[in-house]
């Protein structure tokens, strides 16, 4: 898994991660809710920096299975 869209500024928007990762919107809306996956709000748009993908990465790569908190559903 590697992430090359990007803004010049590193961080990537939800759309290009869903087209360089091939899942769907509600998908990386999944992982957020869950907290593997956390991004930054630029306005009204979600971004997420080098440094939150590369630790999703090395997590999945590991076959990282977050603490599964109150309120959140499997």
């Amino acid at each position: 898994m590697s992430f090359h869209a990007s803004t010049d500024c590193g961080l990537t928007s939800i759309e290009n991660l869903t087209e360089e990762l091939r899942v769907s919107l509600s998908t990386v809306y999944r992982w957020q809710r869950r907290g593997w996956l956390q991004g930054v709000m630029v306005g009204r748009r979600r971004y997420f920096t080098r440094e939150q993908l590369k630790r999703f990465e090395q997590r999945a790569s590991m076959r990282w299975t977050p603490k599964i908190g109150p309120g959140v559903k499997l």
